[in-house]
């Protein structure tokens, strides 16, 4: 079983973003998996059609490359609010834990000490005073979340569940999604 994974978008036979991946990819195989990985994943993917989902699973070792449709017009507009059971550093293969948090909605925000850090999916971006923020410690640092931040478009900082009611919008983001801003929220507390 190959325990963490790689999400990479294809857009015109072309992966996306496939250094930030690289990376994450790098540091899961030195700290996780305890092995010396400098693969450059986009050697892995030979896309069958010029837009899809590129799954890369492995263990530092093998890898399995799966190929799928990128989910069309899911909804996000019921959140719920969740105390984050676990720590979920690396992106791992077994995600039911995550899936289960968000049972009856679109989605969960997870938070830990009152701070805010993903959702289920994605990670998440408040609207405050005009300027977009990122919770300074997430549950999964995602790839999208890292490229927002060195384009200076996101500033990590402590965000607080009493802050989604100071937020002028609230996003949602990862590779599959990009920077998508929900309009419509619900969220029960």
């Amino acid at each position: 079983m190959h325990p963490c994974f790689e999400t990479i978008q294809i857009k015109d036979f072309k992966p996306l973003h496939v250094s930030f991946h690289n990376e994450r990819f790098w540091l899961t195989c030195k700290e996780y998996l305890q092995v010396d990985c400098k693969i450059d994943l986009s050697s892995l993917i030979n896309p069958p059609t010029a837009n899809c989902r590129c799954k890369i699973a492995y263990d530092g070792v093998d890898f399995e490359v799966e190929y799928a449709p990128i989910p069309q017009n899911r909804k996000f507009e019921r959140f719920c609010i969740v105390q984050a059971p676990r720590d979920y550093p690396y992106k791992f293969t077994n995600r039911e834990w995550l899936d289960a948090l968000r049972e009856g909605y679109d989605d969960a925000i997870l938070v830990r000490d009152g701070l805010l850090l993903d959702s289920t999916i994605a990670n998440i971006a408040l609207k405050i005073d005009g300027k977009w923020f990122t919770p300074q410690v997430p549950l999964l640092p995602g790839t999208t979340r890292a490229r927002l931040i060195k384009e200076g478009k996101l500033t990590p900082v402590p965000l607080h569940v009493k802050d989604l009611a100071k937020a002028q919008k609230v996003a949602i983001m990862n590779v599959l999604i990009g920077f998508l801003v929900l309009e419509n929220l619900t969220i029960d507390y």
